[in-house]
């Protein structure tokens, strides 16, 4: 495991506060949000920026990360990264591929079409796919599972 940074704490880069212990359960999540989604690349991906990636680990959680979090996560997890561009830019780059998380994330398993793209959506709740109207169940993990398969 790569250690991390001295300049990183909950905000991102050039934060000189500690980790918490809630930043440490944040960063848990966060782990398990990448272990669940994202694949490693051989190149740094400059579409992955840390504050956006946050943004989905916390839709997929369903509570607060910060982007230090979501860093440290990274970091931990043996992911290459390099501080973004620019004067005390918080933001950190990673060798990461989105592909698992858009193959899986909000789409129906019985037809692949996505659904609730642009709906927050809590783990538990149920619904149909436009599409082939399968009977869908969320589960906190943001991967769908169907509950009954339409009547064809």
């Amino acid at each position: 495991m790569t250690s991390r940074p001295e300049n990183l704490g909950p905000n991102g880069f050039e934060d000189s506060r500690k980790f918490t212990e809630e930043d440490e359960s944040q960063i848990d999540l966060c782990k398990r949000w990448i272990s669940t989604f994202i694949e490693p690349r051989k190149t740094l991906n400059d579409k992955t920026y840390s504050y956006g990636m946050k943004h989905i680990a916390e839709d997929w959680a369903g509570s607060y990360v910060s982007n230090g979090a979501f860093i440290a996560a990274a970091i931990d997890l043996g992911y290459r990264y390099k501080q973004a561009q620019g004067k005390k830019n918080p933001n950190a780059i990673f060798n990461m591929s989105l592909k698992g998380y858009e193959a899986l994330w909000k789409r129906c398993p019985s037809c692949g079409k996505r659904v609730g793209e642009n709906t927050r959506i809590k783990g538990g709740e149920t619904g149909s796919c436009p599409k082939c109207h399968a009977e869908l169940l969320w589960e906190k993990e943001g991967i769908l599972k169907v509950t009954k398969l339409p009547d064809f």
